[in-house]
């Protein structure tokens, strides 16, 4: 996957790089108003030793990008469903689904907590201009 951003502050072999995220809408987001602040920053591999200021192209690993996304999305989905569905067998379905979003919210606790294993290498690949 590419994609450009802005150079914000240089690190030893790292850069904080300011991106704008896609939209879901298709970049009509006057007319949606979901989309809020699009600009995020990311630090990325710096190897070809772009400066403050440097509008660079960042490359990263598709197939990292859509282990990362079946984990932060698809997995959570599966764990309700999973919990919910043990669960109604033993407890009132209210009780099923509070037990299932709990279950939920730890899973998302525990992967915050092995975040740096799920972290994206990506890097600088080319200079834009400066």
């Amino acid at each position: 996957m590419e994609t450009y951003g802005l150079v914000k502050q240089v690190n030893d072999g790292t850069a904080v790089v300011k991106v704008v995220r896609e939209s879901s809408c298709g970049g009509n987001c006057a007319a949606c108003n979901a989309c809020g602040n699009r600009e995020i920053l990311t630090v990325v591999k710096n190897p070809m030793g772009a400066k403050c200021g440097d509008v660079v192209r960042i490359t990263s690993c598709s197939r990292q990008v859509l282990k990362s996304a079946f984990i932060l999305y698809f997995l959570p989905i599966l764990v309700f469903i999973t919990v919910y569905l043990v669960s109604s067998r033993y407890l009132e379905p209210m009780f099923s689904i509070c037990f299932s979003v709990v279950l939920v919210g730890f899973f998302y606790f525990v992967l915050k907590k092995c975040e740096k294993k799920l972290i994206i290498d990506s890097e600088i690949t080319d200079i834009i201009h400066n």
